[in-house]
């Protein structure tokens, strides 16, 4: 049970950084279990912006990514008869990001509980997944929250 829990991980993680947005910006998936995960985008000149630091934009596409692939982990046994939904997020941009961004992903176990409880009495949940982005030094230069909603999938 281990072994193909760690294999469909491994699809879904594969499947976020071949996304062809995603793809396309650079986004990796380093790290993903237990509703934690870690995603990276390395700094370049095509997710620049006007300043010479990441655009607001790359850098929501980091959160966006890394907070789906803390989801799955958390909710990876239910994937097959639930489907997660992002809904919307809110950012606050604390300093420039110079360098590489690195964003970490997290859902409390006890959230995790209250989003399956809910799963199994109303057929959906929403919930939010806190993420905090930093630059190659370890500044947070973005925190955010991204909603989500997961319902049951219809038989």
């Amino acid at each position: 049970m281990v072994q193909q829990q760690s294999s469909v991980a491994e699809m879904i993680r594969a499947g976020i950084e071949r996304m062809p947005y995603n793809a396309m910006l650079g986004v990796h998936i380093s790290a993903m279990d237990g509703g934690r995960a870690v995603g990276t985008l390395a700094s370049r000149p095509e997710v620049g912006n006007h300043v010479g630091t990441m655009h607001a934009g790359a850098q929501f596409s980091l959160v966006e990514a890394a907070s789906g692939a803390a989801v799955s982990s958390a909710f990876l046994d239910l994937l097959g008869r639930a489907t997660p939904l992002a809904q919307g997020a809110q950012l606050t941009y604390k300093r420039p990001l110079r360098g590489d961004a690195t964003a970490e992903a997290f859902i409390s176990p006890e959230e995790i509980e209250r989003v399956r409880g809910e799963l199994e009495v109303q057929g959906r949940a929403r919930f939010d997944v806190a993420v905090t982005v930093t630059d190659a030094e370890g500044t947070v230069a973005t925190e955010a929250v991204m909603r989500w909603y997961m319902r049951l999938n219809s038989a």
